[in-house]
């Protein structure tokens, strides 16, 4: 092999390595969504895991960061933290929809409309009772919890382990 085949083939492989790698997420793109994210996780836990009456602004809070961020995101790392942050506040958003849900005696709330596909998703335990679905609120309640947690433990993670929720 010639010298200049064996320079251009190692120049091709460095410049595919390169175009390849993943860039080092900027560490303070993410920093207003992750001091939002923390507030809501905050109001959460000093609420005995109920919300305050501040929890909307918080997450609408929280919505506003995520979108000043998305059109800005470089690279694999940072589209999986967005992803994850995204997937928390969605959490948080359900957190919301069933805790304002009316429940029965029992502490079960009816599935209509939009709450059906969001039971399914997140894989909460349906009962059938009287022709409708219902399921715990309790039960539902904890699971967007423990999804938004691990959802921001992900971002922490990706980010380079720098964030603790």
């Amino acid at each position: 092999m010639s010298a200049s085949l064996l320079r251009r083939t190692l120049a091709a492989v460095a410049v595919s390595c390169l175009a390849c790698s993943d860039a080092r997420p900027d560490p303070n793109r993410f920093d207003r969504v992750d001091v939002a994210a923390r507030a809501v996780r905050a109001d959460l836990l000093a609420s005995g895991g109920q919300g305050s009456t501040h929890l909307n602004d918080r997450l609408a809070t929280l919505g506003v960061e995520i979108a000043a961020v998305e059109g800005r995101v470089h690279g694999r790392r940072e589209k999986a933290a967005l992803a994850s942050f995204v997937a928390a506040a969605e959490a948080y958003k359900n957190f919301l929809r069933f805790r304002d849900s009316d429940a029965d005696a029992g502490g079960m709330v009816l599935l209509r409309g939009a709450s059906r596909p969001i039971a399914l998703r997140y894989q909460l335990p349906i009962v059938e009772r009287g022709g409708g679905r219902w399921v715990r609120k309790t039960t539902a309640l904890d699971t967007f919890r423990a999804r938004a947690d691990t959802a921001l433990a992900d971002a922490a993670e990706t980010l380079g382990g720098r964030r603790r929720p």
